[in-house]
Formats: structure tokens, sequence, C-alpha cells
């Protein structure tokens, strides 16, 4: 009698055997998310669209050179100097998903790499005698309420826009900065230099420039960079020599 009862019953219970709830939807959901780099990049006939996250970056496709930024719903007029539109650029896909932007303008060689938390990096490449390596850049003193660094004295410089900045003897040449922040009505930005030393130029209210003086060779060995080898190959006697990291919050 109970052994007839179980063997009608025993579908049933097999039947209501609770399954974890979405777990097949959880795992199939989580291995395309992993697949898919939250770094997009778009490209049309003049430039290259970045995105990550909410940051998105354009850069000029005839020139190379970074021309706007966005942040979420602000567009922020930071921009690299115009240089010739007779210059070349190209992108890759690193493995990790990041955007690796590669440019070449005025024997100018630059690297810009997208990373998927928003951050940028950039690496100015240059020949062993070539003239120290720089990048300048343009902003809208209109959007700025505060820029402040620290030089070789480590003492923390403070220009407050519109107030100050029309009061500041320009030009004004830091030595050595640890970093520099843009105070935007919406946005800050901190430029910290990844390779030392690095002189900040303010040439005027609206644009500063980023400078890394030459290195004897002799006195101290320049380092090949994984950048540099896949602009040129592995006999590529460029180098990595100025190093800045963009950080927008």
């Amino acid at each position: 009698m109970l052994a007839s009862l179980f063997r009608l019953l025993s579908p049933l219970v097999i039947f209501f055997i609770p399954f974890k709830n979405g777990f097949l939807e959880n795992d199939f959901s989580k291995s395309i998310e992993e697949n898919v780099s939250s770094v997009v990049i778009r490209e049309s006939t003049i430039d290259f669209q970045v995105r990550a996250g909410e940051h998105l970056y354009v850069f000029s496709k005839s020139s190379g050179i970074l021309e706007k930024v966005k942040i979420g719903m602000n567009v922020i007029y930071f921009s690299q100097e115009k240089l010739s539109d007779q210059g070349s650029s190209r992108w890759k896909r690193l493995k990790n998903g990041d955007v690796q932007i590669f440019t070449s303008n005025d024997e100018k060689h630059q690297v810009w790499t997208i990373h998927a938390s928003g951050r940028l990096k950039m690496e100015s490449l240059v020949t062993e005698n070539s003239d120290p390596s720089s990048i300048s850049f343009q902003f809208s003193k209109s959007q700025l309420t505060g820029l402040r660094w620290t030089g070789e004295k480590q003492s923390e410089k403070t220009i407050a826009y519109p107030q100050s900045e029309e009061v500041e003897e320009l030009p004004i040449l830091s030595n050595d900065i640890d970093y520099v922040v843009l105070e935007f009505e919406t946005v800050q930005l901190k430029v910290t230099p990844e390779s030392k030393p690095v002189d900040l130029l303010l040439e005027d209210s609206d644009s500063m420039k980023f400078e890394k003086k030459s290195v004897d060779q002799s006195t101290k060995p320049i380092e090949e960079t994984p950048n540099s080898q896949s602009l040129n190959g592995d006999d590529s006697l460029e180098k990595a020599t100025l190093v800045l990291w963009f950080d927008f919050n």
C-alpha cells in the first residue's frame, strides 16, 4: 500500500523541486557582460568618439588631437592645442577592453589610452635627439572657478577665476609639479604626471603647457614601453618621455 502511494506521488515531488530563482538567466547575463567592453568607440569620417561610462572623448581623425570632452550632460571646454591637419591617427582595442588612439603630427607621436573607468592616459613619444616632450591644452576660463597645483617647493598655488586671474602676472612657470587641478563649474579635472620631473607653464589665462625636459642619455638610460613598440616595431628608438593621467570627477 505504502509502496504504491510512493510510486504515485514521486513524479509530483520531483516536479515541485524548486530551482534557484534566475540561476540560468543570471549566469547567461553575466557571461555576456564580461565579454562586452565598457569602452565604446565610434569612428566617423572626421573623428573618433570614445565613451567610457558617462565620459565621452572626441579625437580629431585628421590631426589626432583631443578635441572635446563631455561628462554626463556637461560639455567641458578642455582640448588639446590645435596642430597641423596633416597628421594621422588610428585606434586599437587592448585585450582588457581599453582603447588606444595613436597620433602622429608635426613629428610628434602620442598615445591616448581610454580606460573603462573613464581615466585618460597620455604618452608623448619622442626620439633620442628630439626636443623636450611637451603638450599644450586650452580651456574655457568662463567655465573655470579655480586652478591649483603644487610645484617643487611643495606649496599649493591657487588662482581663483574670475577674481584673481586678471591680477596674476603671466606667464607662470612651475617646475617639477605633483599635480594640477582645474575646477570647472560642474566637473573637476586632476592632471597627474607619471614621468617626472614635469614643468607647468601657464602662458595665458586660458591655456597651459606640460613639458618634460630631455634627460642626459649617458647618465640615465631610457626604458622602452609597450606603446612605443606598438607604433614602430621592436627596433624603434622612440620612448615615452612625458606621461600624464587625466581624472574627470
